[in-house]
């Protein structure tokens, strides 16, 4: 089917009221679910609910690029959290399914299963990825004056927020409302991901799953199943990159073996010294309350942040305006048939 052939008369079509008096039902049952920070729900709220007509002055351009693209990135944000919960979820009930030599019965295990949980894990990595990203990029817009060179508007990631943690922002006693929110936020956000000063270990170990399954996909981290006393069986990821567990193999003849008892503890060193100490479903428990806790706490102050400069009546950032559009791009492909 080509465009032009769908071009015919017709009335400009949405899905959804462009001016909204409540919440939208997608919204309201994130919230109620549970599935998304309250505080996201908050500032979708401050925000009156993206009503094309109720934009703040400070995002008001006449083309409404400013108010919409902060919709754009609301909506992704909540949208990264309901989906990365669908999978945690999918993970979760995975976990049974998956083969271990106990299961003689091949009815007690399905011979996917553990594809099928590497492939949710990639995806779940990768959405929460994208959240943090989304709301750097919601910091960078909101605060486009303040931080335009720590975390550039339109190419934010969460890499840049963190490292703008690392810097004293400190600005005195005397602050200018931008600068008391902008400095609020800093410390909230240091006191729930930098509070040792430093950036912590399990972060580190979250940019490299998300890096290295986002370019070398689902299969390239692989697990170890290892079985507690009461004989349950547990996952546990790597912390290494590259793992390369096939480097610990060696051949030898049957009369040369070395004593099971020092192969076993052999093995034993390389688990512990190459794989995290939990297994893999506390683990993203763990990290989904982690992430959540940051975007809780970073849309809390951007929804007091989004009120007070309403309530202050603030410009159009102008700036944030043309650096959007700065950073627009255009692909000239129309069609295969016009190579």
């Amino acid at each position: 089917m080509k465009l032009r052939d769908c071009l015919s008369e017709f009335d400009f079509v949405y899905k959804d009221p462009p001016r909204r008096g409540r919440a939208a039902d997608i919204w309201q049952a994130a919230r109620l679910s549970g599935r998304i920070p309250e505080s996201l729900f908050v500032f979708y709220s401050e925000a009156n609910y993206f009503s094309l007509d109720a934009g703040p002055p400070f995002l008001s351009d006449p083309g409404r690029v400013l108010f919409s693209y902060l919709e754009v990135i609301t909506n992704g944000v909540r949208e990264s959290f309901e989906e990365g919960d669908e999978l945690l979820k999918r993970i979760v009930a995975l976990e049974p399914r998956v083969y271990t030599p106990l299961k003689a019965d091949r009815s007690e295990w399905d011979s996917d299963a553990a594809q099928s949980q590497r492939r949710a894990l990639r995806y779940y990595l990768l959405n929460m990825s994208a959240a943090m990203d989304l709301f750097s990029e919601a910091v960078s817009l909101i605060f486009a004056k303040e931080v335009a060179s720590a975390i550039p508007l339109g190419r934010a990631h969460f890499t840049h927020l963190v490292s703008w943690l690392k810097a004293d922002v400190s600005v005195g006693s005397m602050l200018a409302p931008t600068e008391g929110q902008l400095e609020k936020l800093h410390r909230d956000l240091r006191e729930v991901i930098l509070a040792e000063g430093e950036e912590p270990e399990w972060l580190r170990l979250f940019r490299l799953y998300r890096n290295k399954l986002t370019h070398l996909g689902a299969g390239s981290v692989i697990d170890f199943r290892l079985q507690d006393a009461d004989g349950s069986f547990y996952a546990f990821l790597p912390r290494v990159w590259p793992f390369i567990w096939q480097s610990g193999i060696n051949y030898s003849r049957e009369d040369q073996l070395p004593p099971r008892a020092k192969a076993s503890e052999r093995l034993r060193r390389t688990i512990e010294n190459n794989c995290i100490h939990i297994d893999l479903l506390e683990f993203l428990r763990n990290l989904d309350d982690r992430l959540r806790a940051i975007v809780d706490r970073g849309f809390g102050v951007l929804a007091e942040t989004l009120n007070l400069f309403t309530r202050l009546d603030l410009p159009l950032n102008e700036e944030a305006l043309e650096t959007l559009q700065s950073k627009a791009r255009a692909i000239e492909f129309k069609d295969f048939d016009d190579e």
